[in-house]
């Protein structure tokens, strides 16, 4: 498999392999190049990543391969993030794009993931109107 030849079989990664399978697959065949690659390598490709990446790169792979795999769980750790780190342009951003597309599969995500309801941990980190605005949007 050309991602694990270029990250496991030898000294450095050869990032252009990865830029070139994260850039021109679509989210559907990312999804199966990462089942398959857990199959032929015995662990998540993520977990090799987060080995041979840093910085921008390792974020936007794993942004990439998160989303392709399980995007209500992407949009659930991207609110979390955005609530528990009190980034309210990102919080709005987020509630503006996923309320009327899929914000119950985010919800249901996101109490999985973090055992809390997404609209306490909203009612805990934000104040008075602001607040109330977002929990009427989801």
């Amino acid at each position: 498999m050309e991602l694990k030849r270029s990250a496991n079989e030898k000294w450095g990664t050869d990032c252009g392999t990865f830029n070139r399978i994260f850039g021109l697959k679509n989210f559907d065949q990312i999804r199966l190049i990462a089942q398959e690659y857990e199959y032929i390598t015995g662990q998540p490709l993520e977990k090799d990543i987060k080995k041979e990446f840093a910085g921008d790169i390792l974020d936007a792979l794993l942004s990439i391969l998160r989303y392709s795999t399980d995007s209500s769980e992407y949009f659930a750790r991207c609110f979390h993030k955005a609530v528990v780190g009190k980034l309210d342009k990102a919080l709005i951003r987020l509630i503006v794009m996923r309320a009327e597309v899929d914000i119950e599969d985010i919800k249901a995500a996101y109490k999985k993931k973090y055992n809390e309801l997404l609209k306490n941990d909203i009612k805990r980190k934000t104040p008075g109107y602001y607040q109330k605005a977002l929990l009427k949007s989801i």
